[in-house]
């Protein structure tokens, strides 16, 4: 088998259908925890006198200064309702593509308080979750009307939206070599920002954190976990244990950083999604045997 096959195999078949739903309603819940702010607050974000920081579409940030403010509001009360259609797995295509076209719409009015780089990650995914549908076999509205549904997920949009993924996380670390990290101890230098920076309260300050070393060990192991994520993903004997170090990379970011909640949302349940079934299948086992048996396909 060439080696073209083997990539596109790799997308194709079934699986169970647990992970990626489990995906979807973090997924989405990001989304909303990030865009709602904004949308209750709407005058002092998307009102006339509105502060702005425009970084997207200046076509729709020139249009929307024409459009009636209760135009935009219905715009975003039709957004919000497409962010809770997509958690609730209620037609995932459609869902997923009006989040998608509603929260690009709206960042480009005002960027101010919605604007992060991992916007780019969300839209990427949410053509993706719009290309391959599915993801609502499991923990959806459909499933509890008991409407008729596959019983197996199906492995191309799990491995779509994991190919994303991981793409930008091993890229985040191609970057970090172009800025010297292996030899530039970036994260001690990050550890001495004040207060008000992009550091927690807590962390501001912190003896052990600004150590030289501590910052060059977090150095090295945020290089190691960006560019070894093919390769431990690849390879099944380090695939669990690449698992829990993914879970810990990024609870410390969030723990230490001002990063949004979002960021969290896409890459910490986006780890389900390269488990093997049968691990993750164990895993739940160990928390419980009935609820091992509802998610065994």
């Amino acid at each position: 088998m060439s080696i073209s096959e083997r990539f596109f195999n790799y997308f194709e078949g079934k699986c169970n259908p647990y992970p990626l739903a489990t995906f979807r309603i973090f997924f989405y819940l990001g989304i909303l925890i990030h865009f709602l702010p904004t949308f209750v607050h709407f005058e002092e974000n998307y009102g006339v006198n509105a502060v702005r920081s425009i970084e997207w579409e200046k076509i729709i940030f020139e249009m929307s200064l024409q459009t009636p403010q209760y135009v935009l509001k219905i715009f975003a009360a039709i957004t919000l309702i497409f962010i809770l259609l997509g958690a609730l797995g209620q037609w995932p295509r459609i869902s997923a593509l009006g989040t998608a076209l509603g929260t690009y719409f709206f960042a480009s009015i005002n960027a101010l308080n919605v604007q992060t780089l991992f916007l780019g990650s969300m839209w990427a995914i949410l053509i993706e979750m719009a290309v391959s549908g599915g993801g609502n076999e499991v923990l959806s509205l459909p499933k509890f009307l008991h409407r008729p549904l596959p019983a197996q997920g199906s492995l191309f949009g799990r491995r779509l939206i994991l190919f994303q993924i991981i793409l930008i996380f091993f890229f985040a670390g191609i970057e970090k070599l172009y800025q010297g990290w292996p030899v530039v101890n970036h994260m001690h230098n990050l550890m001495r920002y004040p207060s008000g920076s992009v550091l927690r309260d807590w962390a501001v300050g912190n003896s052990f954190l600004s150590l030289s070393i501590v910052g060059y060990a977090m150095n090295i192991s945020t290089i190691i976990m960006q560019l070894g994520s093919p390769l431990f993903i690849y390879y099944k004997k380090t695939r669990l244990l690449y698992f829990f170090a993914f879970q810990l990379f990024f609870l410390g970011i969030v723990s230490l950083m001002s990063v949004p909640v979002l960021a969290y949302c896409i890459y910490a349940p986006g780890g389900l999604l390269f488990l093997d079934d049968y691990i993750f299948e164990k895993m739940c086992s160990g928390l419980s045997p009935t609820t091992a048996q509802k998610i065994s396909p």
